[in-house]
């Protein structure tokens, strides 16, 4: 007798065994996660930020005081740099009345931004915002992405050893736990380096809970269903992509989207 032989007698897939594969169906929904920097880490189109003309529009703020990336094309403004104009000596007539042909001579300098203005029509927020990724520090927000792959290397090369010293369900509970410390830690992060820091505590998290979970599937249920079973997960990561996207498009605030997004692993918990 080898070891599927006892599902013959158990059951291949009863009461308890659908009850934990519809579990692991509901936490792979939510562990798509590497996609989420997609719409967390979006590029949003920015300026220089004047604080003397933070009252009027933003259209205005440009035409005053924003330099054209292209001659060609008015409508495109430089995101970097702007004109080194005392602004504050100007009326609010003279603003509102902005001749550029005249108000901006051949001598005029630019200067380099120090702070900027984000164009919110698309999205409210994501960490390029929250941490200024513009303007020579771009390479930030992909470096992202890289330390979240890292965490997954970590996640998927522990979890086999991990799952086999302590257990599969323990270990699921561990990387789920790890999981929600890492969401604990990017949100609310201050500081790039606090959210490096989160992101590749999700990765090791995320890679640890689909492992373990897939792995614990395979074994708990009997060889009549284990191929089913096993395309079932597969089809979660479709409802996880799809999940993402529409929550994406109804929390455009990358601080609310990630709140959002550890609601799921924190219930499963």
């Amino acid at each position: 007798m080898n070891f599927d032989d006892v599902y013959d007698n158990i059951g291949h897939l009863g009461t308890y065994q659908q009850c934990v594969v519809t579990l692991i169906f509901v936490s792979t929904i939510f562990s798509v996660e590497a996609i989420s920097m997609v719409f967390v880490g979006a590029e949003m189109a920015h300026w220089c930020r004047v604080p003397a003309l933070a009252n009027y529009s933003h259209e205005l703020q440009r035409l005053v005081a924003v330099p054209w990336s292209n001659l060609d094309d008015p409508s495109t403004y430089h995101q970097c740099e702007m004109y080194g104009l005392m602004y504050e000596r100007y009326s609010q007539e003279e603003i509102l009345n902005w001749n550029r042909s005249k108000m901006i001579l051949e001598t005029t300098v630019t200067v380099s931004c120090t702070q900027w203005t984000y164009d919110q029509s698309v999205f409210v927020s994501t960490i390029v915002s929250r941490f200024n990724l513009v303007c020579g520090s771009e390479y930030l927000n992909q470096l992202i992405s890289t330390i979240y792959m890292f965490g997954v290397l970590v996640g998927v090369t522990s979890s086999g050893a991990v799952s086999d010293k302590i257990g599969r369900r323990v270990a699921l509970f561990v990387y789920m736990v790890v999981r929600l410390v890492g969401y604990a830690v990017a949100f609310p992060a201050s500081h790039y380096a606090m959210l490096a820091v989160g992101r590749f505590v999700i990765g090791t998290g995320t890679a640890g809970v689909f492992l373990t979970t897939y792995v614990l599937a395979a074994e708990l249920v009997g060889p009549r269903v284990r191929t089913a079973v096993g395309v079932s997960l597969q089809i979660a990561f479709s409802i996880g992509f799809s999940l993402t996207a529409l929550l994406s498009y109804t929390v455009r605030d990358e601080i609310k989207y990630q709140m959002a997004s550890m609601g799921g692993p924190a219930v499963i918990t």
